[in-house]
């Protein structure tokens, strides 16, 4: 197909269902900023134009659009097809789509098995004299060349990764201190032993931090100090927390509840 007839087939503009109509209201600078789809490809899908793009990449802006925007551009899609049915990409786009990544080590190092094979060979018609001159260059060479290669990450066994366990959070201080005088009801989650006591504003609780704790207050001016962090509360109301782990927690009164099986103490 002549230059002319491709132009005349695409301003022929077919596309006019109701979808195609909101793409267009979109306009092409919004769907841009939102899809991330080249701007002259978003131009051209807006003008129901193809020729920025081949059939590859038309096929997934389509998908980008009714993804986004929750259309059925079917009519868009049938369109471009039919445009793409009637000309022969130039391969020369489409081998643009992908790109394989150069291994530039790989190379590096075919570099240094020439070197070597052809130092060998000038090697055996040298004196000496020379060849040891020539091989301390050529050591030289070499070691510069290979100390610029990235060595390639050490692979780990399956089996020993298994074996690599996180470090363990290590857990030593756990506090209540009253900013006044505060009552205190906690329940050891790992026992149901409930206990309460009445705190001055100088007193402190320390509960036994590798533990799991339920623990409820007769108002929230109160501090915790885990392992050194210190978390501040100024609340008048009666709160509630969960402790597990060195995390605490604060919870409402329904879970509360939930974790106490139904009972408010």
């Amino acid at each position: 197909m002549s230059e002319n007839q491709d132009v005349n087939f695409e301003d022929t503009n077919k596309v006019t269902n109701a979808n195609y109509e909101k793409i267009k209201s979109i306009g092409a600078q919004k769907i841009h900023e939102k899809t991330h789809i080249p701007k002259v490809s978003c131009e051209d899908l807006v003008n129901g134009y193809f020729k920025s793009m081949n059939k590859i990449q038309f096929l997934g802006f389509v998908s980008i659009l009714e993804r986004e925007y929750s259309l059925d551009l079917s009519d868009l899609r049938a369109e471009g097809m039919a445009h793409f049915s009637q000309i022969q990409e130039s391969p020369t786009i489409e081998s643009k789509v992908f790109i394989t990544p150069k291994k530039t080590s790989s190379y590096t190092l075919y570099y240094i098995i020439a070197a070597v094979i052809i130092f060998i060979i000038v090697a055996v018609n040298m004196p000496s004299s020379d060849i040891e001159q020539n091989h301390k260059i050529d050591n030289e060479q070499i070691e510069e060349v290979t100390s610029k290669i990235k060595p390639q990450e050490e692979i780990v066994p399956q089996n020993e990764v298994e074996q690599i366990k996180p470090e363990e959070k290590v857990l030593n201080e756990f506090k209540i201190i009253p900013q006044t005088k505060l009552w205190v009801g906690y329940i050891n989650l790992n026992t149901d032993k409930k206990q309460q006591i009445t705190l001055e504003q100088s007193e402190e609780l320390e509960l036994d931090p590798k533990g799991h704790w339920l623990i409820t207050l007769g108002h929230g001016h109160v501090t915790f100090n885990i392992n050194g962090e210190l978390d501040k509360h100024k609340d008048y109301r009666n709160i509630r927390f969960l402790y597990k782990d060195g995390h605490l927690k604060k919870i409402n009164y329904e879970e509360f509840l939930d974790l106490n099986k139904g009972k408010e103490w």
